[in-house]
């Protein structure tokens, strides 16, 4: 019981849930924006706005290259050296950016083989809002290298609230369409840069030094790949709906998912916490003790998780109406394979941040993205919206297998 009132009174769990509740902001925020967008579309419609907010994230963090977690492996270890760290990756973020933005406008040449449904403008937007975001993800990654939680969930939570404003206003004007929401995301979260970099500026020198370059690349390459992949695990699934089922199976996926989407960002809020202090301990023996204190916290979600699963149908009528109805057995089984996701915060962050083993975690990453794909090939066709969420708790489970093994072998 003593060990229990430590961990609730402890700075981990203080700052995993002012982290929380900036995550928590942002899924209400996110949640009530979906609902609007998913009520002023249909399903099908929902399902193209679906696939074009999975492109944005995934070429946004393919754009990342890991530099957001090289920072936070970086500057807790060298503080001497901050500013010439975030110098450094700053310039090479906005190559990327610029790089990135300028490919998706030119593919909007094309844009009925990439999202069926789509238009030409809806490409410019996103080119703009994934370059926005990577950007974002900069500045957070500079936050929580300071533990600056509370600045890192503000800079979330206040795109995700402004994105919601606008979009609500539009909504009840009766105009509400897939430009104008993607508009909306574009403006909040350009907004947002403006405090992320505020005061941040002065620091930030046109220097590229090629020993720091490559310290730092050396770590962030395996990352870059392992976050591209995990991205692709969330985001690959509802283009491969769109692509062989339709867009009402996306659009229906979709909303499943959006609602499971408070799990996602608890994940991600847990790990952001943990990620500097695992990142800091030298001796296994402090690893195994803090492990135990995130087993504990992660267990305790775990449960929380299971609950919902018995209240999935009011959940699912109330949030989205009867037109999603046939959501409720997708949230349902998506919610147990993303238990798996979730423990996987116990294995991999230590592997990464504390033992140095981020080429082990891209591959199994890699490898999980692999599992999904092949399996949603094969079983969207026959299963429709719940072949991604078969495909994705089979690779959850076997990452988790491997990263748990992985992470015994070298603690023993």
């Amino acid at each position: 019981m003593n060990k229990i009132k430590k961990i609730i009174a402890s700075q981990t769990t203080r700052d995993t849930l002012i982290s929380f509740t900036g995550l928590v902001t942002i899924a209400v925020a996110g949640m009530i924006f979906t609902v609007i967008t998913a009520r002023a579309l249909d399903p099908a419609l929902f399902g193209v706005f679906s696939a074009l907010s999975a492109i944005v994230g995934l070429l946004s963090s393919l754009g990342d290259l890991g530099i957001s977690s090289a920072l936070v492996n970086f500057i807790p270890k060298f503080p001497n050296r901050r500013n010439i760290l975030i110098s450094v990756t700053f310039w090479f973020q906005i190559t990327v950016t610029s790089v990135l933005t300028l490919l998706l406008i030119s593919a909007g040449l094309v844009h009925n083989l990439i999202v069926p449904g789509s238009e030409t403008g809806h490409f410019v937007i996103i080119g703009f809002l994934t370059g926005f975001y990577i950007l974002q993800g900069f500045a957070l990654g500079i936050f929580n290298a300071e533990k600056k939680f509370f600045q890192a969930s503000f800079i979330q939570g206040f795109d995700s609230v402004l994105k919601l404003t606008i979009t609500a206003a539009i909504f009840f004007g009766g105009h509400l369409n897939i430009e104008l929401a993607l508009l909306a995301n574009l403006i909040s979260c350009a907004l947002s840069l403006v405090y992320g970099f505020y005061g941040e500026f002065r620091n930030i020198r046109p220097i590229f030094p090629r020993e720091q370059m490559a310290e730092i690349f050396r770590f962030s390459k395996w990352i870059a790949l392992s976050r591209t992949f995990s991205v692709m695990i969330s985001r690959v699934d509802i283009l491969l709906l769109n692509l062989l089922a339709g867009g009402f199976q996306a659009g229906i996926f979709s909303a499943a998912s959006r609602i499971s989407l408070l799990f996602v960002l608890l994940v991600s809020s847990i790990g952001s916490v943990t990620a500097p202090r695992f990142s800091s301990f030298i001796h296994k023996s402090d690893i195994k003790k803090y492990l135990g204190k995130v087993a504990i916290l992660v267990g305790g979600v775990s449960l929380v998780m299971i609950i919902t699963i018995i209240f999935a149908d009011p959940i699912v009528k109330l949030v989205f109406g009867s037109k999603y109805i046939q959501s409720i057995p997708i949230f349902q089984a998506l919610t147990l394979a993303m238990i798996p996701f979730l423990l996987g915060v116990i294995t991999t962050t230590p592997l990464i941040y504390s033992l140095n083993q981020p080429k082990f975690t891209s591959r199994i990453t890699i490898l999980q993205v692999l599992i999904i794909i092949g399996l949603d090939l094969v079983l969207i066709p026959r299963f429709q919206a719940l072949g991604p969420v078969i495909s994705l708790g089979i690779a959850n489970t076997t990452i988790l297998v491997l990263s748990g093994w992985k992470l015994y072998s070298l603690l023993k």
